[in-house]
């Protein structure tokens, strides 16, 4: 098992290609151990085998990085989550390493910690959104961080999700904000333009929840700033 008496080589999976981008700076500054990143785009079974791919490439610590959908009421757009357990769809909860949650929570990375929800499928509903937290009482809900956290259990090496709020718990999601999702984690416009076509009562929500995503961007950015990769790979 991997200790943080090592230095760690980081494998870090995000949803979107933007999120990832919010790391790039850094990660070319933690010679000579960059971090391998990759976009899963809210697949779960993609992130998965993107996990064990950097296991076998020489990962020794996985991180869940990006956008989360708010459960808690209580968090707005832009707040940091360090997640302290990850609980997955029908399995049991994986903690998350205790000294990484230390050494990020006293460098001022994370807002609030506690459990992160893992989901297979996006929650669209504020009405979901309260059920899931009033049965989980989780801080926040992704698609990739209880995928992730199973191979890292499985390989018993350290793993940490990092999330920013992006929908809180009183927005819905939009369809047409699917829409725009490439496979490769990348966002399009004209499928999003041609779903609001199709329903243009839509767009105030979608331009909310631009502005949402904006603000969970710039908190990852900042994350990133204050210097994330090193403080989990450095021993």
């Amino acid at each position: 098992m991997t200790t943080l008496t090592d230095k760690i080589q980081l494998g870090i999976i995000t949803g979107l290609q933007k999120e990832a981008a919010c790391l790039r700076a850094s990660a070319r500054r933690a010679r000579p151990h960059r971090p391998m990143i990759f976009a899963a785009a809210g697949q779960s079974e993609r992130a998965a085998e993107a996990a064990e791919r950097m296991l076998d490439d020489g990962a020794s610590g996985l991180v869940s990085f990006g956008i989360a959908g708010g459960l808690d009421p209580s968090l707005g757009p832009g707040v940091v989550v360090i997640a302290t357990q990850i609980i997955g769809p029908g399995a049991n909860p994986i903690d998350c390493h205790d000294g990484w949650i230390t050494r990020l929570l006293e460098a001022g990375v994370g807002f609030d910690s506690g459990p992160v929800l893992g989901s297979d499928d996006p929650i669209m509903t504020t009405k979901r959104k309260a059920s899931l937290y009033r049965e989980h009482g989780c801080l926040a809900v992704d698609m990739e961080s209880h995928a992730v956290a199973a191979v890292a259990q499985r390989a018993g090496v350290p793993f940490i999700a990092v999330r920013a709020v992006g929908d809180p718990a009183d927005r819905s999601i939009p369809r047409a904000a699917l829409a725009g999702l490439a496979p490769n984690g990348r966002t399009r416009a004209l499928p999003v333009l041609a779903a609001l076509l199709r329903r243009p009562k839509d767009l105030p929500t979608l331009l909310r929840l631009a502005r949402d995503t904006n603000a969970a961007l710039a908190a990852l950015r900042k994350v990133a700033g204050l210097g994330l990769v090193d403080l989990l790979a450095d021993s």
